[in-house]
């Protein structure tokens, strides 16, 4: 089949068609797609079987043969579905992880109406009886895109065969080919409104509706099929940013009404039994109970306690709908929760599920009642209830099983199972080498209840090395510890200023041990590798973690936030503060963690905002921020992106660059006493000169240099969206807010989604959308600063008095204290 190829194609299809006389046969018509491209091809097939290969796919050199041996094997299967390997187009290397790999373990034969576990969506990748389809005259329904159009063929061929049935095929390999590029048909149908429109209605509801009309019930093989294809939708929409074409607005009301009415379909027993794939069990409720509109509460709560000192629990459960009466009992007796809200699990732009999560400190029997009725109480989650289990990996119907050495050699794998148990063995002594390590008296009495902060492992000069210099000295009781990668540039800093001898040397023996005595880990940035090392993994548990932030969080980052664990959370504005404890707001944090108390490295910019006057702030400080889509991902062994190729003619360069290139505009601001200076974000740092900056501008850099005092020079700031923007605010600085692409900023260009902030509503200056509307703006401000702003600023930061090191402190210390005797709240503001 040629789909109006616009390459070489055709004529290569008709050298083997004339090379090939009788075999082959070529068909060539107008570009319409996959579907319309195999309906013809239909019309004209003839024999047996039928398969449907991507043409930008290959299979290896014996696939055909081994599934020649399979139909003669299985007589009566229904379909032949072949073991797709993921085909990297990048490297070359083809490996098992597509995500339903579990099906392939071996060449099986599965009857379709005894399972739940077993199905197949892929034409490609699959070969059906041609008998089947003309007598039943299937098509491929164009109406399905941009996905899904192989599965609804592929379910509503089984739904027609008589005691359907799949031979598995481990041994007959198809080279899914993934793209570099990024555009495949799934890497690009998020931006396709389709995906949460037509898919939904004409590809899942359509086979749902379809099984009802033919069989009067939707086959289990069925129902596990549309789960596995609407978790889908669920994991896209967990991501950090909204992206392109999430559902969003009246699409996802659309889209959620559509969830609504195919959920209607399902056995609530297969959803929380399904077991393809992982998936959140709140996602199981969502898809079990909450679409449907029932009254759920889940028959158990979950209890927690931060880490081995951890005289605190937290106790949670999860409801649909009206919020459940609870009551807590502690030791026999009625105790009001310490802290307690309402979480909403908000998916599609819907609260599709709540978490009740209750705080309860001390010691004690701890019992929780809901609705009137005790309810079991357990110390984690449960995943999948399946309803069948798999007896052994070699079942009857079994062709050739394939042992796990064979599997291991095919997909590309280097590690054998006893490599893996001499792995887990070197773990185990490397532990024990820093368990004795950690006894030693010399390691006791250095790092004895230990202090470690730490920013990043290369980079230093944030809240955590704030605190640190707070700490040694002003508190040299506290045994306080710096982390940094040894020979960085801050390193080397530290050192020059006295703090080489409190230096630890991140990932080092050192350190290691270090951590084995460590109470308190107090970070900036809550990565993985900071505050959950995998080479201290047996450790995790012992020290709380404390997260002073990097600044001040204006978007919805919940989504990353509520896969940390964190004992206290810092937050400096009581809008901020709200965002994140408040009931039904989307993170997982209640007041029990979260301490407002403010950034410690504002008790510097404090010092240093009193000593530039009006008459001393010179700077128009110009601070773009970051967009995705304007740097390359990040290479192997790269520490930072490099910018794209086409920078210069993105919408952001242009903008900027045209508001740089007014020479009248700059000869304004320095009439005025001032000069433009650009900071550009340091992932885009290397694109500056693409901008064609006039010499007058002044270009500043963040590494190797003070940024408070950018800040405190600066009689206004002009961004996009940074939330540099509150430092300004802090030193009561105004700001102008350049929005040109607003539209698509929180539609995937940024790494967030729009949170509580409003720039309109809440911001410390004026809108713009113009390059020459933000001109003016700065002008405007240079001369007079609306006492709307002012009041705005003000109102902002409750603390300006130098002293938030000191109550971070202090919340820091009463982690360690009795509830009771706890002294932060004493200091927060009425």
């Amino acid at each position: 089949m040629d789909d109006g190829s616009t390459d070489d194609s055709l004529r290569m299809l008709e050298q083997w068609a004339q090379r090939r006389t009788g075999l082959v046969r070529v068909l060539s018509k107008e570009n319409g797609g996959q579907g319309s491209a195999r309906n013809l091809g239909l019309t004209v097939a003839r024999g047996e079987w039928v398969t449907f290969p991507d043409p930008d796919d290959t299979v290896a050199p014996d696939y055909l043969e081994r599934v020649d041996t399979a139909i003669a094997a299985w007589p009566t299967v229904s379909m032949i579905a072949t073991n797709r390997l993921i085909w990297s187009e990048a490297t070359g290397a083809r490996t098992h992880t597509h995500p339903l790999a579990k099906h392939f373990l071996d060449d099986r034969l599965i009857d379709l109406e005894g399972s739940s576990r077993y199905f197949h969506g892929s034409a490609p990748a699959a070969f059906m009886r041609l008998s089947t389809i003309t007598r039943s005259e299937l098509v491929f329904d164009r109406r399905v895109q941009p996905n899904f159009e192989d599965g609804h063929f592929c379910a509503r061929y089984l739904l027609r065969s008589v005691a359907p049935s799949i031979g598995f095929l481990a041994s007959a390999h198809y080279h899914y080919r993934k793209r570099n590029d990024g555009t495949s048909t799934l890497d690009t149908k998020r931006s396709h409104p389709g995906h949460y429109l037509d898919v939904p209605r004409y590809g899942y509801l359509g086979v749902l509706q379809e099984a009802i009309t033919l069989t009067d019930r939707v086959p289990e093989w069925l129902q596990a099929l549309i789960v596995y294809e609407l978790s889908w939708y669920f994991t896209e929409d967990e991501k950090m940013t909204g992206g392109p074409g999430a559902a969003h607005g009246e699409l996802a009301e659309q889209f959620v009404s559509l969830l609504r009415r195919i959920a209607a379909y399902l056995d609530p027993q297969v959803v929380m039994a399904f077991d393809v794939r992982p998936i959140k069990m709140e996602i199981r409720e969502i898809l079990a109970y909450s679409l449907r509109d029932e009254h759920y509460t889940t028959p158990f709560a979950v209890a927690y306690s931060p880490h081995q000192r951890s005289s605190s629990t937290r106790v949670l459960y999860r409801f649909t709908h009206d919020e459940p009466r609870f009551q807590l009992v502690v030791d026999g007796g009625n105790r009001a929760p310490v802290a307690q809200k309402v979480q909403a699990l908000r998916y599609f732009d819907h609260d599709l599920l709540f978490t009740q999560m209750i705080w309860t400190t001390g010691r004690g029997e701890i019992r929780l009642n809901v609705e009137g009725r005790p309810i079991p109480i357990r110390t984690s989650t449960p995943g999948a209830q399946p309803t069948s289990i798999e007896a052994s990996p070699r079942v009857s119907g079994a062709l050739r099983p394939v042992g796990a050495s064979r599997l291991l050699t095919d997909f590309g794998r280097t590690v054998s199972s006893p490599i893996a148990t001499v792995w887990r063995t070197r773990g185990q002594n490397a532990y024990s080498v820093i368990d004795d390590a950690a006894r030693t008296g010399l390691a006791a009495r250095r790092f004895h209840d230990a202090w470690v902060l730490m920013d990043r492992p290369t980079d230093a000069n944030d809240n955590a090395e704030h605190l640190f210099r707070y700490l040694r000295q002003h508190r040299p009781d506290v045994n306080a510890w710096f982390v940094l990668a040894k020979g960085c540039p801050d390193w080397q800093r530290l050192v020059l200023d006295g703090y080489g001898s409190r230096l630890i040397a991140y990932e080092s023996p050192q350190w290691k041990v270090l951590m084995r005595h460590c109470v308190n880990l107090i970070v900036s940035h809550p990565d993985q590798d900071v505050i959950r090392p995998r080479s201290l993994r047996r450790y995790w548990e012992s020290w709380t973690v404390t997260f002073l932030q990097h600044g001040v969080m204006r978007d919805d980052i919940s989504r990353w936030m509520n896969t940390k664990r964190f004992e206290l959370f810092v937050t400096s504005t009581p809008a901020e503060t709200v965002s994140v404890t408040g009931d039904r707001t989307a993170y997982k944090f209640t007041s029990f963690e979260t301490k407002m108390v403010g950034l410690t490295r504002f008790d510097r910019l404090h010092q240093i905002g009193a000593q530039y006057l009006p008459e001393k702030r010179d700077l128009v400080l110009v601070a773009p921020t970051w967009r995705e889509l304007l740097n390359k991902p990040l290479g192997p062994g790269k520490a930072r992106r490099e910018i794209v190729d086409d920078f210069a003619t993105s919408e952001f360069a242009r903008q900027w660059s045209a508001f740089f290139a007014d020479p009248t505009f700059i000869s304004e601001v320095e009439k005025r006493g001032k000069r433009v200076a650009l900071l550009m974000h340091p992932n885009l740092q290397a694109a500056v000169h693409q901008l064609g900056l006039p010499a007058s501008v002044l270009t500043l850099r963040f590494e190797g240099h003070d940024v408070q005092e950018y800040f405190a020079r600066a009689a206004l700031m002009v961004t996009d969206y940074s939330s540099m923007t509150f430092n300004e605010a802090f030193l009561l600085r105004p700001t102008v807010y350049f929005q040109f692409d607003r539209d698509t900023y929180y539609n995937g260009a940024n790494h967030a989604r729009a949170g509580y902030f409003d720039h309109v509503r809440d911001g410390f200056g004026p809108v713009a959308h113009t390059v020459q509307e933000t001109h003016h703006a700065v002008l405007d401000l240079l001369t007079e600063v609306p006492q709307e702003y002012v009041d705005r600023m003000k109102s902002t930061f409750p603390y300006r008095d130098g002293r938030n090191r000191e109550r971070t402190v202090t919340a820091i210390e009463d982690l360690h204290r009795p509830y009771e005797d706890r002294k932060l709240p004493e200091l927060l503001p009425e």
